[in-house]
């Protein structure tokens, strides 16, 4: 399958802008095939964000000169 960036131009060019499945494989130089495999898919999102559970370098340097 396509990458992440990939996915996100064939979605915004069909859905946003109304192109055509067959103007897409031309400008995007992929398969018929992914183009539809691509939109007929629901909403590919990027894999979750890590949070940080510990306090960064800021929240500490501010907590010592609050004291």
């Amino acid at each position: 399958m396509k990458g992440v960036d990939t996915i996100a131009r064939i979605r915004r060019e069909f859905f946003a802008r109304g192109r055509a499945i067959k103007d897409i494989v031309r400008d995007q130089h992929v398969s018929r095939n992914t183009v539809r495999k691509v939109i007929r898919s629901g909403a590919i999102t990027p894999p979750p964000c890590v949070v940080c559970t510990s306090p960064s370098a800021v929240t500490r340097t501010e907590d010592s000169l609050s004291r």
